[in-house]
This record gives C-alpha cells, structure tokens and sequence, in this order.
C-alpha cells in the first residue's frame, strides 16, 4: 500500500534543508507520495518535485492579517525577548510557537505521515500536537525538539533563569498523547534524545543522511584547481558553512590559524561576515548552491577541516568524504565514528600536527547512499502505520 508523506521544514534552504530535500526526492524517485511543505520558499523548484510554500493557504484578508502580521508580530517579538537571555548565542533560541497552523494546509490533510525536520520558528507545538492525529517521524538537525528553547548545548540560561526547565516540562505536556518516531542522523544525537525527558519516551532510531552519489565523487585534482583558479603546489585547507558568522562553526578560531600560518591556503565557503579581515592566504567564495561546483572545491582541497562546536550529523564532513577529500573535525556528530577515518581534534591548534600524518580517505559511499536512506525511513513509516 502507498505510503503519503509530507515533510515540514522551515526553509529549502541550509543544512538541515538540504538533507530532508534530498531524502524527499529519493522517496520521489522509489514512487513515494512524497510532499515538502516549507515556511520559506527560497528558490524556484520544477512542478514534478512538489516543493510548496505554506504561505499559500492564507488567502482571505482575516488570515492574512492574523497570520501573517498580527500573530506573528507577537511571537517575533516574544522571540527578539529572548535573545536577553544570552545577548550572543552560539545558535538562535526559539520559542515553540508560531502564528502558523500547519493543520490547516491541504497538503496536512492528505498525508498519511507527517516528517518533521528543522520546524522552528513554523511548527506551533501546542496547536498541532493537539489537533494531529496522524504518526509523527521526527528527523533530529539541533537539540530544540528535545530542549526547550536552545538549540546547542554551548548556550545556558543565565543563572537563575528557568525558562529552559519550563518550556521542556510544556513540551512534555503537548506531546502526551502523540505517536512519534524519533529519528537521529548520528549516534551521539539518538542517544542524547533518548535521554531527554521530552522526546525519551518515544521509539528512536539512526539513520545517517543520504549524500547524492552522482554529485559528491572523486575528481582529479589539478584539473579543479585549475578550473577554479587555484595554485597547485599549494596546501589548501577548506571549510565550509551556509553562515560563516556562526559562532557555533568556529570559524574565528580557524581565520586566527590561518593568520599565523602564511605558509597555507585557506579556502572559506559560506555567507561571509563582513567584518571578516582580508588575509593574503585565505579565500572567502560567499554562498555556493551549485552542488556541483561544491564538489569541485572538495576535490581540489588537501584537507577539508569542519570547527563545529556541535553538529547533529555534520553534512560537511559527509560531502567530503564522498568526494574523497580528507577530514578533520572536532569529535561531534558522524565524526566519532570510526568506520569514516576522520581525524579528530579538539583545539584547532592540534592542526599542525594533522598535517604532517593527513588522514587518508576510505570509500565510504555505502554510509552515505540515498536509496538506503530513503529505504530505512520506508520501513519507518510502514512500521508506525502498521503497514507491511
């Protein structure tokens, strides 16, 4: 029997986006009824892919005005509140509310599943877990479906703050009478959420995320540094974030390494902070989408180095390892797994001594493939739809 899906996230695009985007058309292509409904349509999609703004379902003037401005200025402004609680988070802090009802979109009344991904700032946790009575899968990307208002574990409330404690304890009231499937895309963050006293009671799972094999593959070297202007006796040492002004990717620290080793070249992917200083050895390409072209700079880097200071899963390191480019990462997300070779450190100045003994990268495809994925997340639907 046919299996209806509708994935929510809150963009199409960042990191989260672009692993719950490559899941829904793998299940396309396997013949799945699959539909992904987002807050923010950022780019155009083809019709046959079905990628759907939420935005459209509010057409009448009241909705408009309720939805759209008034509600949501109110909870904006609830949000804008929060951001006093630590004045620079690692990470945003949300509340778990929304001017949105999700159940209201005909796409929601048509699936038989309901996937959630990176759903802050869109979900309205208390409207819709009362009113859906349709099996949750839930696809962990940060600690907030499992947290109250964080979303890493390197923001705290300020001492004497209990906001945190009171907006878990919440979340564990709406969830009381739901029917969820949690889903971790590492080990680490399966376990985290088993532990939690929001998300622990639920059934959970691993399942790392499909990497399109077709897109990320080994290339010859000087043939992308040509292409991309690069010198080839250079070292080149890559690092790569949608939002390189995180804090939570670490990319200060990485911009002081770089300063005081002339001797490499550093190359930075991702939306670049324009107070970011202009070093003769580093590169800065701002956003590339262009996963092809993406696949080139893995390919013509020495070594690909993610500073996360937390990652769900670390989709990065993933692409770098399936386009045969090395790893250094600090010891979060898929990084701790042994089977994927990738070298470990935990201060950025362990560096130096990575590069004289670079680890070397295995095949790791079998990890990674999207047919497999979309084939565990199969099971999972039957499963909680008690399908066969």
């Amino acid at each position: 029997m046919s299996v209806k899906v509708l994935h929510i996230n809150f963009s199409d695009s960042g990191g989260a986006a672009i692993a719950s985007m490559d899941l829904h058309e793998a299940l396309l292509k396997k013949g799945v009824h699959s539909r992904y409904l987002c807050l923010n349509l950022t780019k155009e999609h083809p019709a046959e892919l079905h990628y759907y703004s939420h935005r459209r379902i509010y057409t009448s003037a009241f909705r408009k005005a309720w939805h759209l401005y008034l509600k949501a200025a109110w909870i904006n402004r609830k949000n804008e509140q929060l951001h006093n609680l630590i004045p620079e988070p690692n990470d945003p802090i949300t509340l778990p509310y929304s001017s949105f009802d999700i159940t209201l979109d005909p796409l929601y009344e048509e699936a038989d599943v309901i996937h959630l991904h990176w759903t802050a700032r869109f979900l309205d946790w208390p409207s819709f877990f009362r009113k859906t009575k349709k099996p949750v899968v839930w696809t962990l990307h940060d600690r907030n479906p499992f947290s109250g208002i964080l979303h890493c574990a390197t923001d705290f409330p300020k001492e004497g703050d209990d906001r945190e404690e009171k907006i878990k304890k919440l979340k564990k009231e709406w969830l009381k009478n739901s029917t969820i499937h949690v889903v971790g895309p590492s080990e680490h963050y399966t376990e985290l959420s088993q532990r939690s006293e929001v998300l622990g009671k639920f059934p959970h799972s691993t399942i790392y995320h499909g990497i399109p094999q077709e897109i990320f593959l080994p290339l010859e070297k000087v043939t992308c540094r040509e292409k991309l202007g690069l010198r080839k006796e250079k070292k080149i040492i890559l690092s790569v974030a949608s939002d390189i002004k995180r804090k939570l990717k670490g990319f200060g620290e990485l911009l002081e390494f770089a300063t005081a080793h002339p001797e490499l070249f550093f190359v930075f992917i991702g939306k670049k902070d324009p107070t970011a200083p202009e070093l003769a050895n580093v590169r800065y390409t701002g956003v590339i989408d262009d996963r092809n072209e993406l696949n080139q700079w893995y390919n013509a880097a020495d070594l690909t180095v993610s500073n996360s200071l937390e990652e769900s899963f670390g989709l990065t390191v993933a692409e770098s390892l399936m386009a045969g480019s090395p790893v250094v990462s600090k010891p979060v997300g898929i990084a701790n797994d042994p089977e994927l070779g990738v070298g470990i450190i935990r201060e950025i100045n362990e560096l130096p001594d990575i590069l004289t003994s670079m680890p070397k990268a295995g095949s790791v495809s079998h990890h990674f493939s999207t047919d497999t994925c979309a084939e565990k997340y199969l099971e999972i639907y039957r499963k909680i739809l008690d399908r066969p």
